[in-house]
């Protein structure tokens, strides 16, 4: 914009970013339309008759910024872009070497140069894992609709001690669909206990640092009589012996 046309906006007021746009796009109109003093013709006329036909179009997507990482895709075909969310690929693809390629809005992940999957990019924390169904193996499919969420809410429905219990669970494994089916086993006893029976065995499982279907099973079973469970994950006073620790 010319100096002569500065004056015009310089002791204005705008309450926004959006008036000062406006404003200053309307006398930038303006100005391409004035008359040259000394040619014919104005800025708009020249571009209209001598630029406007030279010029390429416009892509039709706006350019976006994009990221680039090398990973490797995990035996449960996901890949992770960040500590917080995980892609899936064609399983076939699990444990071979890819290249993910993000924008603010987009995952893509390439193999060897070709894209094996597209995405779009997850901002919720608590989807951790995006997936595509038909990434899955057919023995996977049948249990798509699992999710952290659903397990945890199912165990709330028995109690406080179960959600925490079965809570911990989940977060104790790398990826959480590897603890999907120890959750659906645990919690599918549940149904078949009284709540305050199944509320006091998730106390001592966590006390016990149990965290196995078969263990829990057993702690259940024992319960009863107040038999400890033995397991891998205890250490009795001979291990501390054996270590010097006595």
């Amino acid at each position: 914009m010319g100096t002569e046309e500065l004056p015009k906006l310089r002791h204005s007021q705008f309450l926004s970013l959006q008036e000062l746009a406006e404003a200053f796009h309307a006398e930038l109109e303006a100005l391409n339309d004035q008359s040259f003093q000394k040619l014919p013709g104005s800025r708009r006329s020249v571009f209209l008759e001598t630029e406007q036909h030279e010029l390429m179009r416009l892509p039709e997507r706006r350019y976006e910024y994009a990221h680039f990482k090398q990973a490797k895709a995990g035996f449960d075909y996901h890949v992770a872009l960040d500590k917080a969310h995980y892609y899936s690929v064609p399983y076939q693809y699990a444990g071979k070497q890819v290249l993910i390629r993000w924008t603010s809005t987009t995952v893509e992940i390439f193999c060897e140069g070709e894209r094996i999957a597209t995405h779009v990019k997850s901002t919720d924390p608590r989807k951790r894992f995006v997936t595509e169904p038909s990434h899955m193996p057919e023995s996977h499919r049948a249990v798509a609709d699992w999710s952290p969420e659903r397990f945890i809410s199912w165990a709330a429905k028995t109690g406080i001690k179960t959600t925490e219990y079965i809570t911990s669970l989940l977060e104790r494994r790398e990826h959480p669909e590897q603890a999907f089916r120890t959750c659906a086993g645990i919690l599918r006893i549940a149904s078949t206990v009284t709540n305050e029976r199944m509320e006091e065995t998730c106390t001592l499982a966590m006390a016990q640092n149990i965290y196995s279907y078969t263990y829990f099973a057993q702690l259940l079973e024992r319960s009863k009589t107040k038999e400890p469970v033995i397991h891998e994950n205890l250490r009795g006073k001979d291990y501390f012996k054996e270590a010097g620790h006595d």
